[in-house]
């Protein structure tokens, strides 16, 4: 504005002195006093703007002396207020909730460097005992916390008493961190009780220093993601190129056989790693789920011996890292959306689960009022919403996720989705799972014995796999009153080939039904995606609906619209090649 206002200046006082010189040339006297008086306004104009530019000016100047006073008083201040905050360790209760300072508690010791677990348990002692040994020996696991749910049959105590001169082991009844609305739904009660178990879980830890904390099932295994190394082989002992793509100054990735393998990879993990999806304190887990389709004992055991596990003899049939082989989804029959397209359906890839590093937060952080204790993203507010469905191919650790037998599988009495629910969704997973094999795990056992000794190693696998009785030595049934029960659907129900909105990563979508699991849950495939036909599998009927905005951009109309033209050239073909 201001070299504006200067050249308007300088414009006006040139035609100011040439209008004079053009009186001097006997300008006709009128037009020249019209000229002078036209330009003493506007120069005057000038000037009262550059008046007006100098007053701005005066202010800005007055308004930062007066902020910078401000600004100095309100840095004494927020000095006071820290000072004094290294003293009380008070927190804000308006960002993480009421009277956290009365539930939080000093941190005791050094962080740990090796692994921690909160563990929800429910007859599955079969699986139990497998689990703890892997992820001891694997995962360097040394501090666990277990609860287990009261309505089952067996408890895990006889085996948690093996480990408790090797673990730290905190056995927790509902008292400790349940607080629930009788009101509440068995399927209800059981969500609360595992996210409240989890949050407690993770507080409790967080004050013992713990580092990275696994929350993951008995039948969960977690091992780093092959695809992550170079080479062949990425267990290999020997072997120059089998070098991390992760970690390049490391010659080779732990092999499983090795003690503390994936402990030594969460070690050298840098923060923020884009190729293993870690930002903060959590860390993604792919999950490959395993099925049940049996391999020849021969296939199980190719590799292992006897001799090499010494005294320590095992069979091996009785492991599920070792039994179980066949993972992989199987492409499906051709399927025909209700828009004609035909193609392959796609099972939804089942969410992961994430390892959490302690050691990156504030105890206070663990009472933000958002967080929930989903199983699958536990911190909800920190734990970035892609760590829910990460793809394999970006995650740096892998679950290997198993069936087991049948037997196995629906020896659980207490599942509160129901009995019809337990074994459809068994047979659904076994037929479509499958078409890939891996011996990933294998080397571990040979790993433990050399690690234990083989007389302890015998001792702390003893019945492993095997399921325990449920009647006692009267013939009675133990807990015979607990049975899986079929939970009647409530609201709405579909039939296959219904058109609804499915509810998928927080979204909506319009998506077809393809099949219904013991009345209450559905199979869904997502008409927005139908290029590839995407499948949702097991899909609550709370999470369907009939109307509402979705975010495929898509309506009931346009889809019928579309159904309607489609039949209409169906019908226009199937006459042309009825004439020919």
């Amino acid at each position: 504005l201001r070299k504006i206002i200067r050249h308007k200046h300088q414009i006006h006082l040139q035609e100011l002195n040439k209008m004079e010189e053009g009186t001097k040339n006997e300008e006709p006297h009128s037009v020249g006093i019209v000229k002078k008086v036209h330009i003493e306004r506007a120069l005057k104009w000038a000037t009262k703007k550059k008046n007006v530019l100098l007053l701005c000016y005066t202010m800005s100047l007055v308004s930062v002396i007066i902020s910078s006073f401000y600004v100095s008083a309100m840095l004494r201040s927020l000095g006071h207020v820290i000072a004094k905050s290294d003293h009380s360790q008070a927190s804000s209760t308006e960002n993480f909730g009421n009277n956290i300072e009365d539930k939080m508690h000093s941190i005791e010791g050094s962080v740990q460097e090796t692994s921690s677990a909160c563990l929800l348990v429910c007859d599955d002692n079969h699986f139990l005992i497998e689990w703890i040994a892997y992820h001891y020996f694997a995962v360097d696991l040394r501090y666990l916390i277990v609860t287990r749910d009261p309505r089952c049959r067996t408890s895990p105590d006889h085996i948690l008493d093996r480990w408790r001169d090797k673990l730290t082991i905190e056995y927790w009844n509902d008292s400790h961190f349940l607080e629930i609305d009788g009101n509440k739904t068995v399927l209800e009660t059981h969500r609360a009780r595992q996210s409240q178990f989890y949050i407690g879980c993770l507080r409790t830890l967080k004050r013992k220093n713990q580092s990275w904390v696994l929350l993951t099932d008995t039948d969960e295994f977690v091992t780093i993601n092959p695809s992550k190394s170079a080479g062949v082989n990425p267990f290999s002992k020997s072997g120059e190129k089998n070098k991390s793509l992760l970690f390049p100054k490391m010659e080779r990735l732990p092999s499983i056989s090795e003690p503390g393998s994936v402990m030594t990879f969460l070690k050298n993990v840098i923060v923020p790693n884009k190729k293993i999806g870690l930002a903060g304190p959590c860390l993604p887990i792919y999950r490959e789920q395993f099925s049940a389709r049996e391999s020849s004992k021969e296939e199980v055991e190719q590799g292992l011996s006897d001799s090499s596990l010494g005294k320590a003899s095992f069979d091996y049939m009785a492991f599920s890292t070792l039994r179980w082989r066949k993972w992989g989804k199987s492409p499906k029959a051709a399927f025909e959306t209700v828009l004609g397209k035909k193609c392959s359906t796609e099972i939804n890839p089942i969410p992961g689960k994430v390892a959490i590093d302690l050691s990156r937060l504030r105890e206070q952080d663990l009472y933000h009022k958002g967080i929930a204790g989903n199983p699958h993203r536990p911190l909800e507010p920190i734990c970035p919403q892609g760590n829910l469905f990460t793809k394999s191919k970006k995650a740096g650790l892998i679950i290997h996720h198993y069936l087991g037998t049948e037997e196995q599988y629906n020896y659980r009495s207490t599942d509160s989705r129901g009995e019809k629910y337990r074994t459809l969704h068994y047979e659904h997973t076994n037929q479509n799972i499958g078409s890939l094999e891996s011996d990933h795990l294998k080397p571990w056992l040979e790993g433990f014995v050399g690690l234990v000794g083989e007389d302890e190693a015998s001792r702390l696998l003893k019945d492993v796999g095997e399921l325990e009785r449920t009647i006692d030595d009267s013939g009675n049934q133990l807990n015979s009153n607990l049975r899986l029960i079929d939970l009647e659907s409530r609201g709405k129900t579909y039939k296959v080939g219904d058109l609804v909105q499915g509810k998928y990563k927080d979204e909506w979508y319009w998506a077809q039904v393809t099949d219904v699991i013991a009345g209450m849950y559905y199979n869904l495939v997502l008409i927005a995606k139908e290029e590839k036909c995407f499948e949702i599998v097991g899909v609550e009927s709370n999470n369907i609906r009939l109307r509402g905005y979705t975010i495929d951009s898509l309506s009931k109309r346009k889809i019928l619209k579309r159904e309607r033209k489609l039949k209409i050239k169906q019908r226009n073909q199937q006459r042309v090649n009825d004439d020919v």
